[in-house]
């Protein structure tokens, strides 16, 4: 069969990033390499291409993803373990978002994008409304008997960064979760059904999309249900249209509202309340 074979050694810090054909094409590896490191990779294909893209790591414009229900401690083995995690998840799930707000991050790597996934969105324009406090307090120096080191914070407040650095996949959104959605960015918002979690939408994810979209503007559904995630991920929609013209829901559709008899019954989702 056809082969391509790529050897790079690194001369100094870098990302690499190495997708079939073209900047559009199926990502094979992306990684970040230290001075000495090989990176070796053989496609095997009918036309075998590969399109390589290398730089310095806060250049690139790299995508970090987070995982929603991570990072949540060891709570033991009693009964009530479970369900304390349960009630803890969302906060451990967005933990990471304002240490790297606060921390200079996003000013350091300004084209850096991170999306959290499955942690929902609803909690963000609260999130940035008191991290925006709390960054305009520590500026002045003190906060009652905390004294904070001059250049703590970031020279932007957190909701800035926000608005240029982060994304939100928003799994199985329903209409109470979009609620906030101009205050976060239309932009910002990555729709997501969840698959194959017993939570997510599946095998109703067309229901869910009409009780969700029913009555938003198309463009606004447009760019939540693929178009975010397209320029986000520099997904080619071209390449796809033949198969969401096939498969994905049509603007007439999402904009019938569920009747009452249409609503799943005993579902894990929260997508229909």
């Amino acid at each position: 069969s056809p082969r391509a074979h790529l050897v790079l050694r690194a001369r100094g810090r870098c990302w690499v990033s190495v997708r079939v054909g073209s900047e559009t094409g199926a990502v094979l590896t992306e990684r970040v390499l230290s001075p000495g490191d090989v990176l070796r990779y053989t496609l095997v294909a009918r036309r075998p291409q590969l399109w390589l893209r290398i730089g310095a790591p806060w250049n690139l414009g790299v995508v970090l993803n987070q995982h929603g229900g991570t990072g949540s401690p060891d709570y033991g083995p009693w009964k009530v373990s479970l369900p304390i995690r349960l009630v803890e998840t969302s906060f451990f799930s967005t933990r990471s978002v304002p240490h790297l707000l606060m921390s200079g991050v996003f000013e350091r790597f300004p084209k850096l994008r991170y999306i959290t996934t499955e942690s929902g969105c609803a909690w963000v324009p609260g999130m940035l409304a008191n991290l925006d406090r709390i960054w305009k307090r520590v500026r002045t120096g003190a906060v009652g008997e905390f004294e904070f080191a001059e250049g703590a914070m970031p020279p932007e407040p957190p909701s800035f960064y926000a608005r240029r650095n982060c994304h939100y996949g928003a799994s199985s959104p329903s209409p109470r979760e979009l609620a906030g959605r101009h205050e976060i960015g239309i932009e910002h918002i990555l729709w997501g059904s969840d698959y194959p979690h017993y939570e997510g939408t599946f095998p109703n994810s067309r229901k869910a999309i009409r009780h969700s979209f029913h009555d938003k503007p198309e463009t606004e559904t447009r760019a939540i249900l693929g178009e975010n995630a397209a320029r986000l991920y520099r997904f080619d929609l071209e390449r796809l249209r033949p198969w969401a013209d096939a498969h994905g829901p049509k603007p007439d559709e999402v904009a019938v509202p569920l009747a009452p008899e249409e609503f799943p019954k005993n579902v894990h989702t929260g997508a229909f309340m």
